[in-house]
């Protein structure tokens, strides 16, 4: 599963360089990021933004030194994903109150329920290794992370 996963996660869709003022404009931006090669009218990027950060106000996603924003939405036609790396971290407003190092937003259709949940799972998976975070911190190129990603996500 992980080739499958770690395609949603090209290079383009790898960055370190989201603005991180605010947990509002990390999510704006890894959204942009992940609908950069999609047909999305800006009334559909409007409302996944306001479903994303709905969701974030709800609960933080941010645990652990990993931020998962996610939504599910018709917008979409598949499941997308966007990675932002903060080597220094950032406040994401964490369950656990610590900073995050890593954000990965997902957006699946809504009839991609199981797809959604396994791409969470995928993330969640990684995020947990011991290892992980202090070896995300380390990655100074997109096709570092996703060396890394291939290699976590086994």
């Amino acid at each position: 599963m992980s080739n499958e996963k770690l395609s949603l996660l090209p290079e383009g869709r790898i960055s370190f360089q989201i603005a991180s003022e605010s947990k509002e404009l990390v999510i704006e931006n890894l959204l942009n990021l992940a609908l950069q090669d999609l047909d999305v009218t800006e009334d559909g990027r409007k409302a996944l933004l306001d479903a994303l950060v709905s969701r974030e106000r709800e609960g933080s996603t941010g645990i652990g030194s990993v931020g998962i924003p996610h939504v599910k939405s018709d917008a979409v036609p598949q499941t997308v994903a966007a990675l932002a790396v903060f080597p220094d971290g950032i406040d994401f407003q964490a369950v656990d109150g610590d900073k995050v190092y890593s954000v990965f937003l997902v957006i699946s259709p809504t009839e991609a329920a199981t797809e959604h949940v396994e791409t969470l799972r995928w993330i969640a998976t990684m995020a947990r290794k011991g290892d992980f975070t202090r070896f995300m911190r380390q990655m100074k190129t997109p096709k570092d992370v996703q060396a890394l990603l291939q290699e976590m996500g086994e």
